[in-house]
């Protein structure tokens, strides 16, 4: 006997509003801020180490060249 998923029918849309239901209770949830304010802080930290390893391999790459 094989076991297959079926995506279509009543059983796929239950699936789907179960989805989208935890994914609406998690974006509502307190937790989710704090969590974007971690995520922009990262991109953030992430950003200003790309600019300044980008900033000093463009000078240093200078130099070499010339």
């Amino acid at each position: 006997m094989r076991y297959t998923y079926d995506t279509s029918g009543p059983k796929g849309a239950v699936g789907c509003g179960i989805l989208l239901l935890t994914l609406g209770v998690i974006l509502l949830s307190p937790v989710i801020a704090a969590l974007i304010d971690v995520l922009g802080w990262v991109l953030v930290v992430l950003g200003l180490v790309g600019i300044v390893s980008g900033a000093l391999g463009w000078l240093f790459s200078s130099r070499r060249a010339g």
